[in-house]
């Protein structure tokens, strides 16, 4: 009488069986695969399909800065900048921490700044505007604080005017739209800017004046002035394109 079949010779009978399947699948020599004869692929033709420009990106915000508005945000860098000499040697201002960070400063506002025939859509130019705000201010804030006579809370906008215009803004958001759609591709990335301006960053801040470090204080009055540029922008652009509805809703 054989034996019975143990656990261990059960699991190695299956194992052999499982190996004389894969060695019989093998032996299938006679039997054309993808490996034999893979499909050729036109690997000239393939740069010639990224010939073809960028599509321009989709003017969300169907209205655009008038040139005016565009060289008003422009000027506002350049004046915020115009207390600071150039170039700011060593000998105006010795300590190299403060002057590397003004000059850094300022250098990323004049970045910023788009140029006069760059195309950019409405909610790009405004990110781009009040980037170099953010910086320019920061500059002259440093540098307001590193001078005697300076003050940085002279060359930042009131906290608390900038903070009651952003919430009276808000408030009245969102404005009349050609859709609902249209409305919240309009007014969201306005709302957005004001919601963080007083969630991050002027909720529970002071004056830049009671910052003791000169690049924090500069840093403070940057802050301001990116959501001051943040109101403006956001006023502006939402009260042209109310105006450009024939058929609002509200």
């Amino acid at each position: 009488m054989p034996r019975g079949l143990t656990r261990r010779g059960a699991l190695a009978a299956a194992g052999a069986a499982a190996l004389g399947s894969l060695a019989g699948c093998s032996g299938r020599g006679s039997e054309r695969r993808f490996w034999d004869d893979p499909t050729s692929l036109d690997v000239d033709a393939v740069p010639r399909e990224f010939d073809d420009s960028v599509p321009a990106q989709p003017r969300i915000v169907p209205v655009g800065f008038e040139p005016e508005v565009a060289a008003a945000f422009a000027d506002r860098v350049d004046r915020l900048l115009s207390p600071i000499p150039d170039p700011l040697t060593a000998e105006r201002l010795p300590h190299g921490g403060f002057r590397g960070r003004i000059e850094a400063e300022r250098a990323a506002a004049r970045e910023a700044l788009p140029g006069p025939d760059e195309p950019l859509v409405p909610l790009e130019a405004v990110e781009r505007y009040s980037t170099a705000r953010d910086h320019a201010a920061s500059a002259v804030g440093t540098w307001a604080g590193v001078t005697v006579e300076g003050d940085p809370g002279a060359v930042a906008p009131d906290v608390g005017a900038v903070r009651q215009r952003a919430s009276e803004t808000l408030d009245a958001l969102p404005g009349p739209a050609a859709d609902p759609l249209a409305g919240a591709a309009v007014y969201g990335p306005i709302e957005r800017w004001y919601d963080e301006a007083l969630r991050r960053t002027l909720v529970g801040s002071g004056s830049p004046a009671d910052e003791a470090n000169p690049i924090r204080a500069g840093e403070a009055v940057g802050d301001v002035e990116r959501v001051q540029s943040y109101v403006e922008a956001g006023r502006y652009l939402g009260d042209r394109y109310a105006a450009s509805l024939a058929d609002p809703q509200p």
